[in-house]
């Protein structure tokens, strides 16, 4: 019993110090935001068990990317039961909220986000079982996305504030180049679109737009561009997500086009080639009807089209 105790302190301590000492929180060369984003997920931790084991989850997760098949399966394990212990204690609604304990809850959220687009990466390309689990990672966004609108004076002042004003700011911008015009002519035209739904596949393929303007061919992405991508599935309309979940094929579309600036960010650990899957799986599901819309985001990721 000591035994086993010692070695799962041990790995307790491993998985810490992975965190602490690692630059694989979001973007290496953004060393200023990371360094930042984990002084605030550690401070919030210790006060707060379940974000602690969701950060050695976390740290877990990484780990099984960096070592041999056999240690991979161990780390995989030991962050599933942390990850697991994290999401039985958590409450997404506490009895007396405050900025600490909801400042934690938003971060524990977006962890949980991240493990959610891992597994994405992950997945085989059949798509059912994509779908049922991109869903569920959707889900996971729509929550963060809750704990923000229900608790947003909270954060007034919080280490986080200037990382949500961003994103509210990002949702207001217009794309400028035409790489997304066929898309914007199919959801003009699809007579099936609510006008809500309408604008709200407009506001999403806009966030794709803005990406796509300031990506140079052959370039590195800019920093600002990786974080305006993982935050997609946040900033996009409830409505877009509700379009998704019924799998509405302009929906679908817009989500390719989603998976082909998804697939600029693939050396991030945490995307890989989740983009890829995204389109292939969608390219899948909707068949040749809809080969020639899909054009452009299966030349983007490297699929052949008919």
């Amino acid at each position: 019993m000591e035994k086993h105790h010692g070695s799962h302190h041990q790995l307790i301590v491993q998985l810490f110090n992975h965190f602490i000492q690692g630059t694989f929180l979001f973007i290496d060369k953004d060393t200023i935001f990371t360094d930042q984003l984990k002084k605030t997920v550690l401070s919030n931790a210790f006060s707060n068990p379940y974000l602690m084991h969701g950060v050695l989850a976390f740290s877990a997760r990484h780990m099984s990317t960096q070592t041999s098949p056999e240690r991979s399966r161990y780390y995989l394990n030991q962050s599933t039961k942390l990850q697991t212990w994290a999401v039985s204690n958590f409450n997404p609604a506490p009895p007396e909220p405050s900025q600490d304990n909801c400042v934690a809850l938003f971060l524990f959220s977006s962890l949980l986000c991240i493990h959610g687009l891992t597994d994405i990466a992950l997945l085989d390309l059949d798509p059912e079982p994509f779908f049922i689990r991109f869903g569920h990672y959707f889900g996971l966004q729509r929550g963060v996305r809750t704990i923000i609108g229900d608790h947003w004076s909270r954060f007034e002042g919080s280490e986080i504030q200037n990382l949500l004003q961003w994103c509210e700011l990002a949702t207001m911008k217009k794309g400028q180049g035409s790489d997304c015009d066929s898309i914007r002519r199919l959801v003009a035209q699809s007579t099936d679109l609510s006008p809500e739904a309408v604008e709200a596949c407009h506001l999403a393929i806009e966030q794709v737009q803005c990406v796509l303007d300031e990506c140079i061919p052959h370039q590195p992405v800019p920093v600002h561009c990786v974080y305006l991508t993982l935050a997609w599935p946040l900033l996009v309309p409830e409505k877009m997500v509700d379009l998704l979940v019924l799998r509405r094929p302009a929906a679908l579309i817009i989500l390719a086009y989603y998976g082909a600036i998804l697939e600029l960010c693939r050396d991030l650990w945490m995307v890989g080639h989740a983009g890829k899957n995204i389109v292939h799986a969608i390219k899948v599901y909707l068949g040749p009807t809809w080969a020639s819309w899909l054009r452009w985001p299966c030349d983007a990721v490297g699929i052949e089209t008919p």
